[in-house]
């Protein structure tokens, strides 16, 4: 991945929780407060973002098993044109969860975005974009670990559900 696009995505999960003014969003602020996004520039943190999938989407559950049963990590071809970043909890410091934005395969330009594969209407909008595809991505998956899906006294309430 180009510096610029790194530089880009630092300013955005980091710089940006600090703006001033009308244009300040107080549910991003108590995000920030509690959990900490964290790009993923080196190997370990890759590794580790992709860890948590793994455990999200095969430990504990009845789930078909994924190509990366060996090493405890979800991997797809999608990775190698991701950046990764881990979601931690500020005051215990542990992962509540992950999420990677999809570039444009430099390649192929017109190669398919994960959401493209799946939904027909969204392949027909994006094929529409007055933007052209190598200015677009794809923010996917994103999971939240089991700790932090039931957090306690809100199972029966509208943020629980």
């Amino acid at each position: 991945m180009d510096t610029n696009c790194l530089k880009m995505i630092n300013h955005v999960l980091v710089e940006n929780k600090n703006w001033k003014g009308v244009n300040r969003n107080p549910i991003s602020d108590k995000f920030h407060y509690y959990f900490e996004v964290t790009p993923a520039y080196v190997e370990a943190l890759i590794r580790q973002a992709k860890r948590i999938r793994y455990q999200v989407y095969y430990q504990g559950t009845s789930g078909s098993k994924s190509r990366g049963d060996q090493t405890m990590m979800e991997e797809d071809e999608y990775d190698n044109r991701s950046i990764h970043c881990i979601i931690r909890y500020r005051k215990s410091s542990t992962f509540a969860g992950s999420v990677r934005i999809i570039f444009p395969d430099p390649l192929n330009a017109r190669r398919l975005f994960p959401i493209e594969k799946n939904e027909n209407i969204l392949k027909d909008i994006l094929e529409h974009l007055l933007v052209s595809r190598e200015k677009i991505a794809e923010i996917s998956p994103i999971v939240v670990t089991k700790e932090f899906k039931k957090r306690k006294g809100e199972a029966n309430t509208i943020s629980g559900v």
